[in-house]
């Protein structure tokens, strides 16, 4: 793949594929964008655009020409993005004057596949070459920040040029100053500051799970500061992280978790959250009590009223928690996933549950864990009534919603 975005005010696309990359005769991509040309095989080509279905966010193009003839596919496309689309209700950005996040999930270039089809994520994964050049041009007041290693940076006609290597696009495009610590760079907005040592809780945070959890090291960390409301996300050693949620230190807390100490897991199971999101909201009550007198217990009050909110806001029917990706229930996961871990932590102790946790950590690393091999951590205890209760039944949902306020 070779990607060229020109940032001035609107996002001018351009993006050439070879065969290997390509799936479908056509492309989706945010229905927020304009085609302007499409060029098969070095030859212009007409194309037709419909959008996927009522209140989707993509639209998809389609070209009048076999797949097996196709040997390389250009498109080239601009637009801006308005805030209302994007690959999921999470998924909100907006582009403006001075600032821009390009995210994979946004689909703010084309895929060369014909729909979200659950092999997308697959696709983004693997159907482009690592070695995918990305060149982004914008003013001299600007930089691009990215999970992608930088190649290189220069300035031309009072225009910052910026080339990447890699596949799994995420860019912000903004004002930014950087600071440099021990485990990595933070890279604030120039118009932002913090009202805490967010340094020291990144480094505090890093010594406690390495300590209690198993060591990592970390000492290639970005911290991408974003505006307010874009959620916050992480790719492997890099942070993106809205300015909203940093006035809570739990969701630094929270971020850094995830980059470290959660177990490998398939895709199928990891709609259900518990892997990633249950097992490291729990994990940030635990260290939050560093920071606020009885900060846990306060925390975990807070999931207990989160999800008491969340099935009475959506009128959710209870199911156990081990299909919860079946039902997509998955954002229930961050406040009932971890009271299941605080509720086997009341039974076992929490010096056993962090034995376990480690196991676990230690265990699937390498290898794909499931409900199954997780509950199996625990046979040695006598806690088949509470995995009954909080795992396989709705028991422990019940007594939650039960508890008053």
């Amino acid at each position: 793949m070779n990607l060229i975005i020109d940032y001035q005010n609107k996002i001018h696309g351009h993006i050439r594929v070879n065969k290997e990359e390509i799936r479908y005769n056509g492309f989706i991509i945010n229905k927020s964008f304009e085609i302007s040309d499409v060029v098969i095989n070095g030859l212009n080509f007409d194309f037709k655009t419909t959008i996927s279905s009522e209140g989707s966010s993509y639209k998809i193009v389609t070209v009048d020409i076999n797949l097996e003839d196709i040997t390389s596919f250009e498109v080239k496309y601009y637009g801006l993005l308005d805030g209302t689309s994007g690959l999921w209700p999470y998924v909100r950005e907006k582009t403006s004057s001075d600032f821009a996040l390009l995210r994979f999930e946004t689909l703010c270039v084309p895929y060369f596949v014909s729909s979200l089809e659950d092999s997308f994520l697959e696709y983004v994964h693997t159907g482009f070459n690592k070695d995918s050049k990305i060149t982004i041009t914008c003013d001299s007041n600007l930089d691009v920040l990215s999970n992608l290693h930088l190649e290189s940076e220069h300035i031309k006609n009072n225009r910052k040029e910026f080339t990447f290597r890699g596949s799994f696009l995420n860019f912000v495009i903004g004002k930014y100053q950087s600071i440099h610590f021990l485990n990595g760079v933070f890279n604030i907005l120039t118009d932002f500051e913090l009202n805490y040592d967010m340094i020291t809780i990144v480094e505090d945070t890093i010594t406690y799970m390495s300590n209690h959890y198993g060591h990592v090291e970390i000492n290639d960390l970005t911290i991408i500061c974003i505006p307010p409301q874009l959620g916050s996300f992480v790719d492997g050693h890099t942070i993106f992280m809205a300015v909203d949620t940093l006035s809570d230190i739990r969701s630094i807390i929270h971020e850094l978790i995830h980059i470290g100490w959660n177990p490998l897991v398939n895709p199928t199971t990891q709609r259900s959250r518990f892997f990633d999101e249950g097992i490291t909201q729990y994990l940030t009550a635990r260290l939050y009590n560093q920071y606020e007198q009885k900060g846990s217990i306060k925390t975990y009050e807070s999931y207990r009223n989160m999800f008491k909110t969340l099935i009475e806001k959506h009128k959710l029917l209870l199911v156990p928690l081990v299909d919860f990706g079946k039902h997509e229930y998955g954002d229930l996961s961050y406040y009932y996933g971890a009271l299941a871990l605080k509720a086997i932590e009341d039974r076992i102790g929490m010096s056993n549950l962090d034995q376990v946790l480690k196991n676990m950590l230690n265990e699937y690393k390498n290898k794909e864990i499931n409900f199954n091999s997780f509950i199996k951590l625990f046979d040695e205890y006598n806690i088949s009534d509470i995995i009954e209760d909080y795992f396989y039944t709705t028991k422990g949902q019940e007594h939650i919603l039960d508890q008053k306020n």
